[in-house]
């Protein structure tokens, strides 16, 4: 795949004119599953019209850096949503890791702290200096779609109160003071976080986690 490479660029359009790089940029193919082989199949079928590819803890976990570094190199933005959430130490170790595989975006669990998420951003950014790589952009995640202890009228006030919701979840606060890129929410909760945390500034977006 690495000699179609210029066939996945986000510029221009690709696969015959098809699809504009413009709309491929903000797309992104969900790699969920156990399988490198089957995802490799799947990407060949409709990475044309995707300029992302998501590979979750699932396929992260069966195929380790290949699931990453092979599909950076063919031209696509990665998107490591693994929702890293342990020590400090232990998340920065691993955030450089995938910061030197070439992904462009990483996700960590804000509930783990404004240390933890520093932690992860410095990994990030020093593995993907130590590659020679641009610095991949740390994702916040908040409030998960399977929680269903946090109602919206919950989030709704912790968001203006301006109060972090530790059983719920959602850590704005947390996301802007250690510097992520985003922060993603479920859908249900977008509009109490929307007004705490600033939108990306650039790529995918995602409502839910």
């Amino acid at each position: 795949m690495a000699d179609d490479r210029s066939r996945h660029e986000v510029s221009g359009e690709s696969d015959a004119g098809r699809v504009p790089g413009e709309i491929r940029s903000r797309l992104a193919l969900a790699l969920d599953m156990d399988d490198l082989v089957g995802a490799r199949r799947l990407v060949s079928l409709l990475g044309p019209y995707f300029g992302t590819l998501k590979v979750g803890l699932e396929l992260y976990s069966a195929s380790g850096p290949d699931a990453v570094g092979g599909f950076a190199d063919d031209g696509f933005d990665v998107f490591c949503d693994l929702k890293l959430h342990d020590i400090p130490t232990t998340v920065g170790r691993a955030a450089r890791v995938v910061g030197s595989l070439g992904a462009r975006w990483m996700t960590v669990h804000t509930m783990g702290g404004a240390a933890m998420v520093a932690a992860a951003v410095d990994g990030l950014a020093e593995g993907a200096a130590g590659a020679g790589l641009p610095t991949p952009g740390a994702l916040g995640v908040t409030v998960l779609t399977s929680d269903e202890t946090a109602t919206g009228a919950d989030l709704e006030w912790f968001a203006e109160m301006g109060l972090t919701a530790t059983k719920a979840s959602i850590r704005p606060d947390v996301s802007e003071e250690a510097a992520v890129e985003a922060a993603g929410t479920a859908a249900r909760a977008s509009s109490a976080q929307h007004r705490t945390c600033p939108p990306p500034s650039r790529g995918p977006i995602a409502s839910s986690a």
